[in-house]
């Protein structure tokens, strides 16, 4: 992030340097920057791409700031409806439609966006689409009729339904709509956020934390335990597990790796393979547990686009 932060950002010594050559009646500057999203879970990519706009004491003539970052599925879903709507309105690119119709979201040009709930379970559904369809009918001409519809998932018979009401658009010119249903998760829409920069389509991305159906324990010897999360797997499409943590003293709900396994990983050996992968696998001693304490340790574990997920576990040391 901090490389590509780098590369888009300007140089802030280079702007410096001919500030100081622009006369001295402009003492104001004007920056033609895009809006920012203020969300916890962008990566550092915007904040030093805004520190690097705001530093800056000239014009920056068709400079913006997009988009653009890891996006954690699960802290999506816990924003109240409009916080999220405001989000994928911003990252399409649209503004906040203030008209009264309540089944409008956005609108960019010509378009008009609908964006479904924060939950995962908010799909789009064909009563959806026939109040969006209806509401982009009764505001636009038909020419005008660009309308996306943007969530989590779409019910199957959503997609049927909008392609009954273009079908009919197609006789009836007067009735005539081009719908989009979209997956925010999917191709689709991230190529519409990153089509004026497709090599940076890779920071644009929406995760999911790994799987870890249970720690399995094992024990070795007196407080001796060997500890497998093999189970464990990405829920991201191409995802491999690539880091293992633990924490054998795992306190009120703050993750602190346990000296020596930070990292847990282990070099691939498979043929034409390279890198590294999860070693799912450890042992452990408490050494500084009395025997029938009760403990909690949890382990973390990373997949290779980001996603992290995190088991904890109760466990009487014997």
């Amino acid at each position: 992030a901090d490389r590509i932060a780098r590369i888009l950002a300007p140089n802030l010594e280079e702007i410096k340097r001919a500030a100081k050559k622009m006369k001295k009646d402009k003492t104001a500057s004007e920056l033609d920057s895009g809006e920012i999203v203020q969300n916890g879970t962008l990566t550092s990519v915007e904040d030093a791409k805004k520190k690097a706009v705001e530093a800056s004491t000239m014009p920056l003539t068709g400079y913006t700031v997009e988009h653009w970052g890891i996006y954690e599925i699960n802290r999506l879903t816990k924003l109240s409806a409009e916080e999220f709507r405001a989000f994928v309105v911003a990252c399409y690119g649209a503004r906040k439609w203030t008209g009264a119709d309540a089944n409008i979201q956005g609108v960019k040009a010509h378009e008009l966006l609908w964006v479904a709930g924060p939950k995962e379970t908010d799909v789009i559904t064909a009563t959806d689409v026939k109040n969006f369809a209806q509401a982009v009918m009764k505001t636009r001409k038909p020419e005008e009729r660009q309308a996306v519809m943007i969530g989590w998932g779409v019910d199957p018979k959503a997609r049927a339904y909008a392609e009954q009401v273009m079908k009919l658009g197609e006789a009836k010119p007067i009735q005539f709509i081009k719908l989009r249903l979209w997956p925010l998760a999917g191709d689709d829409f991230k190529a519409h956020v990153t089509k004026k920069h497709d090599k940076y389509k890779d920071f644009f991305a929406f995760i999911l934390p790994p799987d870890i159906p249970r720690i399995g324990v094992t024990r070795m010897g007196a407080r001796h335990y060997r500890f497998d999360v093999s189970e464990a797997r990405s829920m991201n499409t191409g995802g491999k597990i690539v880091n293992v943590q633990w924490d054998f003293d795992f306190r009120d709900g703050i993750f602190s790796a346990t000296q020596g396994y930070q990292l847990c990983r282990k070099e691939k050996k498979g043929k034409g393979e390279s890198g590294f992968e999860g070693d799912t696998t450890v042992e452990y001693t408490f050494e500084h547990v009395e025997p029938g304490a009760e403990i909690t340790i949890a382990c973390r574990v990373q997949d290779d686009l980001g996603g992290e997920g995190m088991k904890a576990m109760k466990l009487k040391v014997e």
